[in-house]
C-alpha cells in the first residue's frame, strides 16, 4: 500500500522578533501541523531583526530566513521590496511548496505583485478596510487562491476573492486553563500594543470618569510601543492619577489574568482579540467596544459589548462594579463563549481548508 504524500506548507512571515497577536498564532498553526505528522511545515522568515525569539518553533518546522535588511525611506522601502521577490522568487523554486500562507500588509505586497507557482492563501486578520495600500490589497485578492479571515463580516469586504472562508482564531489552552474567580481584584486591565488603533487614550479616560463612581479599582495598562509618552502623560494629567499605572508588556501574563478585576478592549476595530478571549477563558470578564467585527460576531453574550465612547465604557465598568450578578453571570457566559474556540476545532477547519487547495 502506497503512502499518501505529504503536502508541503509554506508560511511566510516578516519575523519571530516581534511578539503580536498574529505572530504567536501563526506560530501555533505552525507547529500543530508538524506535529500531526500529516504536513511538512515550512517558516520562511524574511526580515533580519537583531531581537531574539519571541516564539518558540516545533521541532518539525524547518526555518528558512532570507536575511533581509529593513530599510526607510521610499526609494530604500522600493528597493527592499524588489530584493524580498526576489529572494522569495528563489526559495519557492527550491522548497516547491503545495500551499503557501502569508498575512497582514507582507501579505498583501507578495500575492499582490506576482505568483509563487503553488495554492497561495491570505489570512485577514483585521478588516480588510483598514490595509493600507488598497489598490494593492485589490490586486491580491484577485490573484490568491483563498482568503481566510477571522470573522464572516471582514469575508464580506473582499467581494473580488476567487474564494473567501471564514475561520476564527483559537484559544489556546482549553480545559487546562485556570479558572479565576476575581470579583474582590482591584486592576482594570488592558494589553497590547500602545498604538493609535488600540484606543488606550480612550480607556485613561474612561477609567477618569468612572473611578468618580467606582472606589478601589485602578487602572492597569501593560504593552510597549509609539504611543507610551503620550498614554502616559495622560495618566499624570487624570484626576485619578495616582489609581493608573502603565507598565511594559510582561510574559507572565497569568499573573496580570489572575488579578484582573476584568479586562477592556478599546479598539478602533478588532479581528478575535486573543486578550479578550484569554481572560474570558479564565472567567475574567471583559468590556469590549463594539466594532468592526470581532466583538459583536464573535464573542456574543460572554462580553459587555459597547459603543466605542468613553461614557459607554465608563458606564460599563460601573455596572460590572455595583452588580455582582452582571460580574458572576458575564464570568460563566465568558467561559462558554471561549470554549467555542477550542484550537482542536479551530485547527479542524484548517485542516479541512488545506483538504479544500488540493489540486
Amino acid at each position: 500500500m502506497c503512502n499518501a504524500k505529504r503536502r508541503k506548507i509554506v508560511y511566510v512571515m516578516e519575523t519571530l522578533a516581534i511578539k503580536g497577536g498574529l505572530e504567536r498564532i501563526m506560530v501555533e498553526k505552525m507547529n500543530f501541523l508538524a506535529e500531526t505528522g500529516k504536513y511538512d511545515v515550512v517558516l520562511v522568515e524574511v526580515y533580519d531583526y537583531a531581537s531574539p525569539d519571541c516564539y518558540a518553533l516545533a521541532e518539525g518546522v524547518q526555518r528558512i530566513r532570507l536575511g533581509v535588511r529593513k530599510r526607510h525611506g521610499m526609494p530604500l522601502k522600493l528597493w527592499q521590496m524588489a530584493e524580498v521577490h526576489w529572494r522569495m522568487r528563489k526559495t519557492m523554486r527550491r522548497v516547491m511548496p503545495d500551499v503557501m500562507v502569508s498575512a497582514g500588509l507582507l501579505g498583501v505586497l507578495l500575492f499582490g505583485v506576482q505568483s509563487f507557482g503553488c495554492r497561495e492563501i491570505f489570512e485577514s486578520h483585521g478588516p480588510r478596510r483598514y490595509l493600507p495600500l488598497q489598490w494593492m490589497v485589490r490586486r491580491m485578492e484577485r490573484r490568491v487562491d483563498m482568503v481566510v479571515t477571522l470573522t464572516k463580516g471582514d469575508a464580506g469586504e473582499y467581494r473580488l476573492a476567487r474564494r473567501a472562508v471564514t475561520i476564527p482564531n483559537f484559544v489556546s489552552g482549553g480545559g487546562c486553563l485556570p479558572c479565576y474567580d476575581n470579583r474582590g481584584k482591584r486592576d482594570i486591565v488592558a494589553l497590547g500594543r500602545l498604538t493609535e488603533e488600540k484606543g488606550h487614550d480612550m480607556l485613561v479616560e474612561a477609567c477618569d470618569m468612572a473611578f468618580g463612581n467606582v472606589a478601589e479599582k485602578r487602572l492597569c495598562i501593560y504593552g510597549d510601543g509609539r504611543c507610551r509618552e503620550r498614554i502616559m502623560r495622560m495618566m499624570q494629567q487624570a484626576r485619578h492619577a495616582p489609581r493608573m499605572c502603565l507598565r511594559a508588556a510582561e510574559d507572565d501574563v497569568e499573573r496580570i489574568y489572575s488579578e484582573a478585576f476584568a479586562v477592556v478592549v478599546t479598539s478602533e476595530y478588532e479581528g478575535f482579540s486573543l486578550v479578550a478571549f484569554e481572560a474570558m477563558a479564565r472567567g475574567v470578564p471583559v468590556v469590549a467596544c463594539d466594532v468592526p467585527y470581532g466583538p459583536r460576531e464573535l464573542m456574543q453574550d460572554g462580553a459587555m459589548v459597547v459603543a466605542r465612547t468613553a461614557e459607554a465604557v465608563a458606564e460599563a465598568i460601573e455596572r460590572l462594579n455595583n452588580d455582582a450578578g452582571l460580574y458572576a453571570a458575564l464570568a460563566e457566559r465568558g467561559r462558554r463563549c471561549a470554549a467555542m474556540y477550542a484550537k482542536e476545532r479551530v485547527m479542524k477547519m484548517w485542516l479541512d481548508t488545506f483538504d479544500m487547495t488540493e489540486k
